[in-house]
């Protein structure tokens, strides 16, 4: 159970990091397969990434994206017209990363 719920609290992490620092954009499951993508390329993550039409996907994040949204962690909606620039979580990826380095 702890193991399933672990890929559902990253990406609650993720998404509120992204909420907070950009509160009126919408972070979408594009965004988030995004950010899970980076988030696995600089950890042990085993999301198993195919190349698709929008960039990497993985259902295992899919999963985990539905699970964190019956959970209640996570609302996504239709609206996709404010997502924040891949430039810009790219930026939030490599700032959290050398926080955490910063930390050992």
């Amino acid at each position: 159970m702890k193991e399933m719920l672990k890929g559902p609290a990253i990406i609650y992490y993720l998404v509120k990091q992204l909420k907070e620092k950009y509160p009126d954009k919408q972070v979408g499951k594009t965004v988030i397969q995004k950010l899970m993508y980076l988030f696995e390329s600089k950890s042990n993550g085993d999301f198993e990434f195919t190349m698709y039409h929008y960039g990497p996907y993985s259902s295992k994040v899919g999963e985990y994206v539905n699970i964190a949204e019956v959970l209640g962690l996570i609302k996504q909606n239709g609206n996709q017209r404010k997502g924040i620039p891949l430039s810009r979580v790219i930026q939030l990826i490599f700032r959290m990363r050398l926080h955490q380095m910063k930390k050992r």
